[in-house]
C-alpha cells in the first residue's frame, strides 16, 4: 500500500482504482472503456464533420477566421479520435501518444516549410509575414525536437543481459 494516511472507500478499492503505490496510473475497468471510447468517438467524428464543413464556408467579413478555427478543430478531433481508438483497442504507448522518431520527422518538416517560401516567391510578396513565420517555425523546430529527447530518455531501455565469461 501507500503512505498515503488516507484510506481508499470500498467503492474504490471494488471498482480498482486505488492507488496501489507503484507508479501506476489507476484505470477504468475494460467494460467501461470500450462504451465511453465507441461514444465519444461517435461524438468526435460528428464535430469533425462539422468542422470539415466550416473548413469550406465563406465568410466575407472574416474570410480567414473561419477557416483557420476550422482547421485547429479537425486537427483537435483527429486527436481525439486518435485518443478513442487508445481507449476502445487498450493500446497504451509508453512513449507518449507520439513517439520520439514522429516528433522528429514532424520537427524536420516545420523547418522545411521556410524553405518553401524561398522557392515559392511568399518571400518576396510578403518579407515581414515570412520573417515572423519563420521564428515560428524554426521555435517549434526546437521544441519538438527538445520534446523527442525528453519521451525518449523517459521510455525505459530493455535491461542487458550479462553474458557469462570464463571468470564467471
Amino acid at each position: 500500500m501507500s503512505n498515503s494516511p488516507f484510506k481508499p472507500t470500498e467503492t474504490v478499492q471494488a471498482a480498482g482504482l486505488e492507488n496501489k503505490g507503484d507508479g501506476a496510473v489507476p484505470t477504468l475497468p475494460r467494460w467501461v472503456q470500450i462504451p465511453v471510447g465507441l461514444l465519444l468517438a461517435l461524438f468526435t467524428l460528428l464535430c469533425l464533420l462539422g468542422s470539415i464543413v466550416g473548413l469550406f464556408t465563406r465568410n466575407p467579413q472574416a474570410p480567414l477566421l473561419v477557416p483557420l478555427v476550422s482547421l485547429v478543430m479537425i486537427i483537435a478531433s483527429l486527436w481525439l479520435l486518435l485518443c478513442c481508438a487508445r481507449m476502445i483497442f487498450n493500446w497504451r504507448p509508453q512513449q507518449g501518444l507520439i513517439g520520439p522518431g514522429i516528433l522528429r520527422l514532424c520537427a524536420w518538416c516545420f523547418l522545411l516549410l521556410p524553405l518553401g517560401s524561398l522557392f515559392t516567391g511568399y518571400l518576396e510578396a510578403y518579407p515581414v509575414r515570412t520573417l515572423i513565420q519563420t521564428v515560428v517555425y524554426v521555435s517549434i523546430f526546437f521544441s519538438l525536437r527538445s520534446l523527442a529527447a525528453s519521451r525518449e530518455r523517459r521510455t525505459p531501455q530493455p535491461p542487458i543481459e550479462s553474458v557469462p565469461t570464463a571468470s564467471n
